[in-house]
């Protein structure tokens, strides 16, 4: 029997011609190389690649089936913490706009002592550091709040079925995890998708 590789799909530019084509002569080879065993043996060759042709059909459907069945379950789980994220993102929006109240008021602080005592290289520093960590911490909301939306649209995308959009989709997903890997609500779908 043959085994799916799931792999082969992911690859960009999939020729889904050519990879038919080799599995079909991968068989015929095969068959060959065994001619003198029972059904192989007799059947013409339109026969064996009919016959293949039709477990390759069951199998991708039931291989496809799967991956429905794990993105479902995948979206619902997305879905049902969907609302304890969003919680969490505004929770963090307000802090990262009280930190921006603190920075300016800050500066306005560094801007009255300017001329009295001027800039020290570690005011300037600890500005910098805070500038640099919201921004960190505002790209980070945004890629969570993106990979939130495309975990809940990524099932019916499946089920329509446009390989094109499903292969952008899940490269969205792997880049998406990657700027997302701190935080609770996503861990473990990569290991789900």
């Amino acid at each position: 029997t043959m085994a799916i590789d799931g792999r082969t799909f992911e690859e960009e530019g999939f020729d889904a011609c050519a990879w038919l084509n080799g599995e079909i002569a991968e068989r015929l080879a095969r068959n060959a190389g065994s001619s003198g065993v029972g059904h192989a043996a007799s059947a013409s060759a339109d026969d064996q690649v009919a016959e293949f042709l039709a477990e390759l059909e069951v199998k991708m459907e039931l291989v496809a089936n799967d991956l429905d069945a794990n993105v479902e379950e995948l979206a619902r789980k997305a879905h049902t913490q969907l609302p304890s994220a969003r919680k969490e993102l505004q929770a963090l929006q307000q802090r990262t706009g009280a930190m921006q109240k603190q920075i300016l008021s800050l500066v306005g602080n560094l801007s009255n002592t300017q001329s009295s005592v001027g800039y020290t290289m570690g005011n300037i520093q600890l500005v910098d550091r805070v500038q640099t960590n919201m921004k960190s911490a505002r790209d980070a909301l945004g890629e969570a709040a993106g990979m939130a939306q495309l975990l809940a649209t990524v099932e019916q995308t499946f089920k329509q079925g446009n390989l094109e959009t499903i292969g952008r989709q899940l490269k969205q997903i792997r880049e998406g995890l990657e700027s997302v890997r701190g935080v609770p609500e996503f861990s473990g779908v990569e290991t789900k998708l």
